[in-house]
């Protein structure tokens, strides 16, 4: 004899498709966060960067760049940047494109010294 199959409920559904769709959602984060570790978009090597972050560099990189302290300049290198490659001089078009990137608070705090975060240094790196 054949066994009697109950229909799907409507709430049956909807929490089999919200189940699926998380799934998916984790499966495509996991994926993105992936990419960024090997693809490296940007040029900004995350995994050295993010250690950086944590426990700042305070160790000179060999270069005194006349625009940047050293822990600036030791944060750009384990971000994969090297601080030679950064302009000793801003150029007046290069400063506005700064301040309209990064904002004019956000600007002033880093010609004042501010150590440049990640967001900062993508923001900012096509003026340079």
């Amino acid at each position: 004899m054949p066994k009697d199959v109950t229909p799907l409920k409507p709430w049956h559904i909807f929490f089999m498709i919200i189940g699926i769709l998380t799934c998916v959602f984790f499966i495509f984060v996991f994926i993105m966060i992936l990419a960024v570790i090997l693809i490296k978009p940007w040029g900004i090597n995350v995994v050295d960067t993010g250690s950086a972050l944590i426990n700042p560099p305070t160790e000179s990189t060999g270069y005194d760049h006349p625009l940047l302290n050293p822990q600036q300049e030791a944060l750009l290198q384990s971000a994969g940047i090297n601080p030679k490659d950064v302009p000793t001089s801003i150029t007046p078009t290069q400063q506005q494109c700064a301040i309209n990137a990064l904002g004019e608070k956000r600007a002033m705090d880093l010609v004042n010294g501010a150590t440049p975060s990640i967001t900062d240094i993508t923001k900012a790196q096509h003026c340079f």
